[in-house]
């Protein structure tokens, strides 16, 4: 992953981009065609392999549930890596919103409707038990299987796509957040050694430094956990809850951008009170998968000692990074504010 994230600059992001494209359109088609065939077996015969009823379709609201919530988050996201290139955009000002409107509703609906999907091909103790890596593989074997086809090649077929779109998805989302934190800040926010580009305007030391940071985070969770599926349960929770905590500081900030009145070049919502209800919304959900993502360790912890732990392995990484942003934002300005003093003194 380290040499991939070096390999990215703004060129190479739009190649890889166009790949995305490419792997997404055939990732929608794979998904419509799953829905389609899993409805239309629904109707020629094939029976449901859930039984449809208040107790299987209302989730149990306790701490499994809101610790999933996160991770919920996590899948829908995607919005803010395409902020980065919105002046690449024909007419952007009208076509960004309505893109992002338009996704919005798409990936929505077919989350709603492809979870229905999946309970009528299989049943929730399938699902559970082939885990969160391999649920999809297996509804997808058992769906080629219902209709007479190798379910071992439509999976194969199905994970070519997931893996090529994943790779140059994977890469955009690398690039872009490094683009939108280091490029266009004020001088003197960031060391120059984070901001400084190369012949081909890439942040390779920001770059660099994204990669370290992260096999530190994967690093030091790895003492004392039990399994493998245990490190992958704990990598994404961290993913998610990297994820969760710029959406509590963007919707906090967005709210206290309307309410001052301020002016924007790309406006959402035109009305201040419908932007509040929204930013307010964002932030209450993203607060509430913030929390969550730890509330399953939290249950499971057996002493107050392991509870600690469980806080720590958790929550402390993102808290412990915000700190230190703020802690190195902090020392440049001073940095700044002292040497406009002392080259003020030198003039006079």
């Amino acid at each position: 992953m380290c040499r991939l994230d070096l390999g990215v600059d703004q060129r190479g992001a739009k190649k890889i981009s166009k790949i995305s494209n490419i792997g997404g359109k055939f990732t929608v088609a794979a998904t419509v065609l799953f829905i389609l065939f899993a409805i239309i077996g629904y109707f020629t015969g094939t029976p449901s392999a859930t039984e449809f009823s208040a107790q299987t379709v209302i989730p149990d609201f306790n701490t499994t549930y809101f610790a999933t919530f996160s991770w919920l988050l996590f899948a829908v996201a995607g919005a803010e890596v395409a902020g980065t290139y919105i002046n690449e955009v024909e007419r952007p000002k009208t076509n960004f919103p309505r893109g992002v409107f338009i996704a919005t509703f798409l990936v929505g609906g077919s989350y709603v409707i492809g979870s229905l999907a999946m309970c009528l091909i299989a049943s929730p103790q399938v699902l559970t038990d082939a885990g969160l890596k391999d649920a999809n593989y297996v509804v997808y074997k058992i769906l080629g299987e219902n209709w007479g086809l190798n379910g071992r090649l439509i999976v194969q077929l199905y994970s070519t796509i997931l893996t090529i779109t994943s790779v140059a998805a994977y890469i955009v989302w690398i690039e872009s957040p490094i683009r939108a934190m280091f490029c266009d800040v004020p001088k003197g926010t960031f060391p120059e050694f984070l901001t400084r580009k190369d012949k081909d305007g890439m942040l390779k030391n920001a770059l660099w430094t994204q990669c370290m940071v992260v096999v530190l985070l994967i690093a030091v969770p790895l003492f004392g956990l039990e399994s493998i599926d245990a490190f992958f349960r704990l990598i994404t929770d961290l993913s998610a809850l990297s994820l969760v905590v710029p959406y509590i500081i963007l919707a906090a900030a967005y709210f206290a951008f309307r309410f001052k009145r301020r002016t924007a070049p790309f406006t959402m919502f035109r009305s201040n009170n419908v932007a509040y209800v929204v930013a307010l919304i964002t932030l209450a959900v993203s607060i509430a998968g913030f929390i969550g993502a730890g509330l399953d360790y939290l249950a499971g912890a057996e002493t107050t000692m392991a509870a600690i732990k469980a806080i720590f392995l958790t929550y402390g990484g993102p808290i412990i990074l915000i700190a230190a942003g703020y802690g190195l934002r902090m020392v440049m300005q001073a940095r700044e504010r002292t040497r406009q003093t002392l080259a003020g003194a030198a003039e006079s």
